[in-house]
């Protein structure tokens, strides 16, 4: 088992690439819940937290990506969490957005560190319904 250690303003904690196999009480889908809507700017929570709630169990990872996130973008690059549709496919996606205004090489060099490092780790819990991207000021 694999283990890296983050610490962020939401909490210190461990990634592993093991999979999650117990439920979250109710009492800790609402502390993470709070946590996420601290480490994130939502522009449409309500929106947010219901898609969280229907997928509980991307609740602990959309927090862990926040701390890993600012491990490699530094605290001053705001996140956003918001949700696209597809109408295509009638498909529904969480996405974590980093705001950069580092040049583009840079910026994209950092999200391709967080896929190795950690994010790519989580694709087995993800199934498709969460992604992270940078976005440029």
């Amino acid at each position: 088992m694999q283990k890296r250690e983050f610490s962020g303003p939401v909490a210190t904690l461990t990634a592993t690439n093991d999979v999650l196999v117990s439920p979250l009480s109710p009492e800790e889908v609402e502390q993470l819940l709070r946590g996420i809507q601290k480490a994130y700017i939502l522009p449409h929570s309500n929106d947010v937290v219901r898609f969280l709630r229907e997928h509980p169990s991307l609740i602990e990872i959309v927090q862990k990506a926040a701390v890993a996130l600012r491990q490699i973008f530094g605290f001053e690059a705001p996140l956003t969490l918001e949700l696209f549709h597809d109408p295509d496919t009638e498909d529904t996606e969480l996405f974590a957005l980093v705001h950069s205004d580092e040049p583009v090489d840079a910026a994209l060099a950092k999200l391709q560190m967080f896929d190795e490092t950690w994010f790519l780790d989580q694709q087995p819990l993800i199934d498709g319904l969460f992604n992270v991207d940078v976005v440029f000021s």
